[in-house]
């Protein structure tokens, strides 16, 4: 009997710990949205500036992004409606490295800069199939 009042207080703990923790990550879910993109942008050199953002907790963290703008060297190369990225807690706590496990992206517009197309694509007014 006394087993199970051992087992139970271990599991009640451990059940006030999760829901500290989940309480704790929604409190801090900015500072831990900036938390991630601030590694994104370290680690590839792509800022992403989203117009809002949200987390949801799972197995895996997720962070959604919503009207994202990504900036590579200060111009813009992308537009999205929406971006979702699946994090893996391990790499966001005891990594340094970019802790994304997935990443889902709705509806993107690419912005190509006109050195990247060259002189004999960026003269033309229009790009065909075998350009694309």
């Amino acid at each position: 009997m006394r087993v199970f009042r051992i087992a139970a207080l271990f599991v009640a703990v451990v059940l006030l710990l999760c829901a500290a923790i989940a309480a704790l990550l929604i409190h801090n879910q900015n500072r831990l949205i900036a938390l991630v993109l601030t590694r994104i942008d370290t680690r590839t050199g792509m800022k992403i500036v989203p117009a809002s953002s949200r987390l949801a907790l799972s197995r895996h963290l997720i962070v959604v992004l919503e009207k994202p703008t990504v900036l590579t060297d200060g111009k813009e190369v992308a537009t999205l409606e929406r971006v979702r990225a699946v994090i893996s807690y391990h790499a966001l706590l005891f990594t340094n490295g970019l802790p994304l496990r997935l990443l889902v992206l709705d509806r993107p517009k690419l912005t190509l800069p006109e050195e990247a197309m060259g002189p004999e694509l960026s003269a033309g007014p229009q790009l065909g199939a075998a350009v694309a």
